[in-house]
């Protein structure tokens, strides 16, 4: 019995140990697994809210700590609003689980996948991300604590980046070392900074001064930093580098800069940037700051790849606001213009012919460019009621509705412009009717003017007449023989019918056909003579036998009657 209970006594041990171990290895491996899986993006759905494309998380129905954290999550992007924060438009709880709506987006990593971000891009894209953190620092107090590259979103519309993944986020005044050790779990490898992968968390210890949880993000943003360029042949960022390493993935916390040092270093800023930054805070600059700007604005884009003014600065720049305070400048002119196709003109094109350019004129982007970021911004524009929008979309209209399909320019082009025609101000009703006219070449004026049109004016200019046929050529009809199919050529003295033949003679010269065309006018006007001379000789031959007639019964009266 003691043998059988002290054996019992071990197994049961064992079993215990292995169940710790079990309970062990499930915690490493949550703890290192990607915590970009808490919700699946849905890519490919075709969705909308209000009227807007939007992108779909969703998650699988459960409870429990992590069901709870995903809820907490879609509070905090609910109530911020930054332009560096992903926009949220609605969100749904149900049985079937969990399903969160937010702006077009695509995962930083699939982008990055792809290898499709510039130096510039890269630059911009990084600002953007210390810009949202740093309002989230400074503004809100928060502390994201679990920044990587899966909570990092790419706008499909701006290519600006956005930051997402919320769920490990908190008040940097509550939190304390319960809180940490809480969150630890869902939290990304190269969120976590050393002082939290210490065994056992006893909150945080920094100098006067540093938010706790500010230290945790800069760290985290330094490993976004590497992650990016990584791998990246010449990008000219070594004092970029030398900053994260030395800096901000300081082992100890109090060392770390805060964001706002971080903005101000040179690497985080470039010319790209530095016009996103002018136009965000266009309202509080001064007209004379304005007039600097703008005045070589058209220098800076030109100098800039076209890629890089595609997908970051057109929208910026074509917005009401910006159009407005701009006028009606060059870099307009510039913007709108369609490049030049080496190729001929598509056929879904409604204008097939050939554009005239200005000498003066440079297009900055090229044709895929601008169908792909001008277009779609242009036709939200036409729904715009400002009166200087309004002038500068007019003033390009043949621009950049000449590879614009007669679907679209039906669609959405044509009874937007058609609008102008009810402003009371002359100078809008003037430039709609002008561009109307350039509408008519693509459309036809029926479905411009919507009416039924009918020809009021005629050609007045005689037309080339194909030659006769010989009247020896086998088949070949008479002059005198009535033809249905005839041409009027009108003159001042006469009309004159003259017969076409239905097929001309190819091999006969322009010079012959005119010398026969006027023979058989001349013959013709000689019998249309001879037969009023004839008519003539006729009616007074007529005359002449009614008054012998007329004699005759004068004479036979009298005779019958007697004398007297």
């Amino acid at each position: 019995r003691d043998r059988s209970t002290m054996g019992g006594e071990q197994s049961a041990n064992r079993r215990a140990e292995a169940e710790e171990d079990l309970a062990e290895e499930e915690e490493k491996v949550l703890q290192t697994q990607d915590k970009e899986h808490l919700w699946t993006i849905l890519h490919e759905e075709a969705s909308s809210v209000d009227g807007e494309e939007s992108c779909v998380f969703t998650r699988t129905p459960g409870k429990g700590f992590e069901a709870e954290l995903c809820c907490r999550g879609v509070q905090h992007l609910r109530h911020l609003r930054h332009p560096n924060i992903l926009k949220f438009l609605c969100f749904e709880q149900s049985g079937a689980g969990l399903v969160l709506r937010t702006e077009p987006v695509v995962p930083l990593g699939m982008v990055l996948g792809m290898g499709g971000l510039r130096a510039e891009g890269r630059v911009v894209g990084w600002r953007g991300v210390a810009e949202g953190l740093h309002f989230l620092h400074s503004k809100a107090g928060l502390s994201h604590n679990n920044l990587h590259a899966g909570c990092i979103f790419v706008s499909t519309s701006s290519s600006q980046w956005r930051i997402g993944g919320m769920e490990a986020m908190e008040l940097s005044s509550k939190m304390d070392a319960e809180f940490l050790k809480s969150i630890l779990p869902i939290r990304h490898p190269t969120a976590v900074p050393p002082e939290d992968k210490e065994k056992g968390v006893k909150g945080p210890k920094f100098g006067a001064g540093v938010l706790p949880g500010h230290s945790r993000d800069v760290w985290a943003f330094g490993q976004l930093l590497l992650d990016v360029v990584k791998g990246k042949a010449n990008t000219g960022d070594a004092t970029m580098l030398s900053y994260v390493q030395q800096r901000m993935l300081h082992q100890n916390p109090s060392c770390r800069p805060t964001m706002k040092e971080i903005l101000a270093q040179c690497w985080m800023r470039n010319e790209v940037t530095e016009i996103i930054a002018f136009l965000s805070n266009l309202a509080i600059k001064t007209s004379q700051q304005k007039k600097t700007f703008f005045s070589g604005l058209n220098q800076q884009i030109h100098s800039l790849p076209s890629s890089v003014v595609s997908e970051y600065l057109i929208p910026h720049l074509l917005t009401p606001f910006v159009m407005r305070e701009c006028g009606r400048g060059e870099v307009w002119r510039d913007i709108f213009t369609l490049s030049p196709s080496p190729s001929p003109s598509s056929p879904t094109s409604a204008f097939q012919g050939t554009l005239d350019i200005d000498q003066d004129t440079c297009p900055v982007l090229a044709r895929e460019e601008y169908k792909a970021h001008v277009l779609p911004t242009v036709f939200n524009l036409l729904q715009c009621r400002e009166k200087c929008v309004r002038l500068i979309l007019l003033q390009h209209l043949k621009q950049f509705t000449s590879c614009c399909s007669k679907e679209d320019l039906t669609r959405d082009v044509l009874p937007e412009v058609l609008v102008g025609l009810q402003d009371s101000c002359d100078e809008v009703v003037g430039a709609t009717l002008r561009s109307l006219g350039d509408l008519v070449d693509m459309l036809g004026a029926q479905v411009v003017m919507g009416t039924t049109q009918r020809t009021v004016f005629a050609e007045a200019a005689p037309r080339v007449v194909p030659p006769l046929r010989a009247m020896s050529e086998p088949g070949g009809k008479s002059l005198d023989t009535p033809h249905d199919n005839f041409l009027l050529q009108q003159s001042d003295a006469s009309r004159i019918p003259v017969p076409v033949s239905d097929q001309s003679d190819g091999g006969m010269e322009r010079s012959q056909r005119m010398e026969l065309m006027r023979q058989r006018r001349e013959e013709q006007r000689q019998k249309m003579q001879a037969k009023q001379k004839l008519g003539i000789i006729l009616y007074h031959q007529s005359s002449s036998f009614v008054m012998l007639c007329m004699c005759v019964v004068c004479v036979v009266c009298s005779c019958r009657k007697g004398p007297g």
